[in-house]
């Protein structure tokens, strides 16, 4: 946080600027952070050398959502197409390969196996 910022509304600035920075990302470990539900708690803040900026460690409760493989999950049908199907599944977007239902056929005429 700038200096400017550090007064009295600091609690909901650094609210507001986690949500703004974590909120619709994605990383290996948690998965898809969709909504940050609370701050638990905001650490004593670090002041930076270089730009007098200061950095604070936050603890928060978010929903997230991180699928495994092999799970089973309801999804929307966005595409159908000749080489597979694109499924929206919340904010994943999955293609199943044609080769995963070797059974069907592609019909060209009304888009769909």
């Amino acid at each position: 946080m700038p200096p400017s910022l550090l007064g009295p509304e600091l609690q909901s600035l650094i609210k507001a600027r986690l949500i703004e920075k974590v909120q619709g990302s994605v990383t290996e470990k948690n998965g898809y952070i969709i909504c940050v539900l609370r701050v638990e708690e905001t650490g004593s803040g670090k002041i930076l050398d270089t730009s007098a900026d200061v950095i604070f460690n936050v603890k928060y409760k978010a929903v997230l959502m991180k699928p495994f493989l092999g799970e089973v999950m309801d999804g929307f049908v966005e595409k159908v197409d000749k080489y597979g199907i694109l499924v929206s599944v919340g904010p994943i977007v999955v293609f199943i390969s044609k080769v995963n239902f070797p059974y069907y056929d592609y019909d060209d005429d009304n888009n769909l196996y």
